[in-house]
């Protein structure tokens, strides 16, 4: 079982140098909230009791609200109490974002105003069922040669078919000019065809590794007990989000990532896109004197194998 962190150590998935601190959300439901983003944690047990108690007294009407200007953020983040990258599903029903939540703990991430609009759509007390397969199911999908049809359809609400295709076997879909199209038949579209199943082969990555990122000569200094960072770095073969911090392995002793600090996403070369940044003990490394490269091992969280090294100069020897 994962271990979790400390509630007054919770960081948050947003902005890596940021605590989470406690407050309240809702009469009754405890959460943790970010003074810089203006995001909010809420542990998924909390929400559980906050929801029994509310069910449990009368009806209460919600004040109507107006509509709010959202961003939805694209990057995928880590779980603040036990570091897995979270999971985000898209609400739906008239909301056009997605929420962060975690397979492991349950938790759920709410970026700034979401827990808000959702509150305005009488939402937030369905938050225990968006998660779940019947709510997810508002895309009916079909394959007919090298085009994957995707129907988006909503009660009351003019349905759209976003058309795909793929250049060959797993290629990067895109979508064709003038997609999606608008059908002008409201809630009435339950699907297109059944969608054909398929098995991907397992693969493996290679993986572009920077060691002490930002320090071109990557001094490993062994007469110190200090942490090595690494990154695990997105590129077009790899997007290090996809990367199960928990199976990472580093150096010749397969050391595995601290936990505290443990793994976090961050943009280290500037390209804009998040690379997975891990530290290591350096005497669990198994890096000896001399050594002049060091390989790193692990697998994305769908199975996929991740392998990647870095040069190295080992420094302090005796």
């Amino acid at each position: 079982m994962t271990p979790r962190r400390r509630t007054e150590d919770l960081p948050c998935p947003s902005c890596a140098s940021s605590i989470l601190r406690a407050t309240t959300l809702e009469p009754g439901l405890p959460a943790h909230a970010c003074a810089e983003c203006a995001g909010t944690w809420i542990d998924a047990e909390a929400y559980r009791g906050w929801l029994e108690r509310r069910r449990a007294q009368p009806d209460v009407t919600e004040p109507a609200a107006a509509p709010l200007a959202l961003a939805d953020v694209q990057h995928a983040r880590l779980c603040p109490s036990c570091g897995r990258v979270m999971l985000r599903y898209r609400v739906g029903h008239g909301v056009d974002f997605f929420l962060d939540t975690c397979g492991t703990c349950n938790g759920i991430w709410f970026d700034r105003e979401e827990w808000a609009a959702l509150k305005a759509r009488n939402l937030h007390d369905d938050l225990h069922l968006i998660f779940t397969e019947p709510w997810q199911a508002e895309k009916a999908m079909t394959v007919a040669g090298p085009f994957l049809y995707v129907a988006d359809f909503h009660e009351h609400q003019v349905n759209q078919v976003a058309v795909l295709r793929a250049a060959g076997t797993n290629d990067p879909l895109t979508q064709v000019p003038g997609s999606p199209f608008r059908t002008e038949r409201p809630g009435d579209l339950l699907s297109l065809a059944a969608f054909p199943p398929a098995t991907c082969a397992l693969a493996t990555i290679a993986a572009r590794i920077d060691v002490k990122p930002g320090k071109p000569k990557n001094r490993i200094d062994l007469a110190t007990q200090k942490r090595v960072h690494v990154a695990i770095l997105t590129t077009a073969a790899l997007d290090a989000s996809a990367v199960d911090p928990q199976t990472v392995r580093f150096g010749p002793g397969a050391a595995p990532p601290t936990r505290r600090p443990g793994p976090h996403l961050e943009d280290v070369n500037d390209d804009g896109e998040p690379d997975l940044v891990l530290r290591f003990q350096t005497g669990a490394t198994g890096i000896r004197c001399g050594d002049t490269s060091v390989a790193l091992t692990g697998t994305t969280f769908r199975g996929d194998t991740v392998e990647g090294s870095n040069s190295i100069r080992t420094v302090g020897c005796p």
